[in-house]
């Protein structure tokens, strides 16, 4: 648990100090990763496979328990597993919220669920996720900590619970806001984003990704960087992993043709809008290069690559030369 130091006047400025009704928080005394650690722990526990594996093994002690001349059904048991475990992680989530939300008030953050839902498959019912993730609640606040945080005295602990929040933030642009709406942990991000990326370098921390999705929010394409990022096409061919541009090498042609078809309508978004031109560019010449790759692979199979493959080489040749004359269009 984080114990707030109190401050010293004499040798802090107003603006170092956090004042609350009960108690006053130095800002260089917070440390983000006993947060972090302490999500990471809960969420490792709330998510979909310990959960399930909770479930079955209640389901199956009332299961034993029961006589054999029970009219109780699983489906019943497993929907009073549902119920309890419900219960028992509303608790565990409200303690750790509670704990955390003093400290998170004073910089400007907040505890907030992972945006999920799961189905189980008899219970007739979804199952609403308690992972939680942090959120900036006061951009304003949130820069002023960053801006009282010294490069000289910050501890590597510090860094890593800055390190892991900037990385959940980063996640969270990409999957839980919702571009197309006011959300206002959204607008909150947004408006902290630019001092964030200035602080950060300032202490040494690592900032490109979120830069770069600060200006495709900024120039409306974010959505579509994120499908392009999914590809890999945000980066020549040799630096990623190569892997899912090349689907040849383990797919069907249902498949091949549908990966292809992504391709073409992330490069048709990045094209049609001006302030995307450079990731346009990026992604153009990284699908180039992995269409020729493929084909060229591909048309050096023979029989010794085996019957599998030799019976997918033309239907394969045919798609990626349609690809790639409709490629020419970029």
């Amino acid at each position: 648990m984080l114990h707030p130091q109190q401050p010293s006047p004499e040798h802090h400025s107003a603006t170092d100090v956090v004042r609350s009704p009960a108690r006053e928080i130095l800002y260089p005394s917070v440390d983000l990763s006993v947060i972090t650690e302490r999500l990471k722990e809960h969420n490792e526990g709330a998510g979909l496979g310990p959960t399930l594996g909770r479930l079955i093994v209640e389901m199956i002690h009332e299961l034993v328990e029961q006589s054999p001349n029970s009219t109780v059904a699983p489906r019943h048991l497993m929907a009073e597993a549902v119920r309890e475990e419900d219960s028992q992680r509303d608790a565990a989530r409200h303690q750790l919220e509670g704990e955390m939300v003093p400290i998170l008030a004073a910089v400007g953050l907040k505890v907030g669920p992972i945006q999920g839902t799961w189905q189980f498959s008899g219970v007739g019912r979804n199952f609403d996720s308690r992972e939680l993730s942090l959120h900036i609640e006061d951009a304003t606040r949130f820069s002023e900590y960053l801006a009282a945080l010294d490069p000289s005295s910050i501890s590597p602990s510090q860094k890593r619970g800055l390190s892991a929040l900037y990385l959940t933030l980063c996640q969270q642009l990409t999957r839980d806001y919702d571009l197309s709406t006011s959300d206002d942990r959204l607008l909150s991000l947004v408006s902290a984003a630019a001092s964030m990326v200035e602080h950060y370098q300032r202490l040494d921390l690592p900032t490109k990704r979120l830069e770069t999705y600060l200006q495709a929010i900024r120039g409306r394409y974010l959505k579509t960087y994120v499908e392009a990022e999914k590809l890999q096409l945000d980066k020549p061919l040799e630096q990623g992993d190569g892997y899912r541009l090349l689907w040849h090498r383990d797919t069907t042609p249902e498949r091949l043709q549908s990966e292809w078809n992504k391709v073409l309508t992330v490069l048709g978004a990045l094209g049609a809008n001006e302030n995307a031109r450079p990731m346009y560019e990026t992604a153009r010449k990284t699908a180039r290069h992995a269409i020729d790759t493929s084909i060229t692979e591909v048309s050096r199979w023979n029989a010794t690559a085996g019957a599998t493959y030799m019976a997918q080489k033309q239907p394969f040749l045919n798609i990626l030369a349609t690809v790639k004359s409709r490629m020419s269009e970029f």
